[in-house]
């Protein structure tokens, strides 16, 4: 899902954990960014964590575009949407030609 309200990347612990991610904590001082956009709807939850070093790879592409995620507190079987990508992640993806 993209978020097109907000600008961050959520993943739901639930997920992440699935996928075998490294959940670490946030910064000192570091801000959860949880009131930016839909994602409200999708993962109502409060941000326990982040994943770095991911990268999101198409076919025939050189170079994986870097993801970060925060992560969100949810477990919740109902959800139907578990990831939600911000517009920043949209526009690098479209640059890419990943929208096309």
């Amino acid at each position: 899902m993209i978020d097109y309200l907000g600008s961050f990347n959520y993943i739901s612990v639930k997920t992440a954990t699935q996928l075998g991610l490294d959940i670490q904590e946030l910064d000192p001082g570091e801000h959860s960014h949880t009131h930016d956009g839909a994602h409200e709807r999708i993962l109502p939850a409060k941000v326990i964590g982040k994943v770095t070093g991911v990268g999101w790879r198409k076919a025939g592409w050189r170079k994986p575009i870097p993801v970060e995620f925060l992560v969100k507190d949810s477990y919740r079987g109902r959800m139907y949407e578990h990831v939600a990508f911000g517009m920043i992640f949209a526009g690098d993806f479209d640059a890419a030609g990943g929208g096309s």
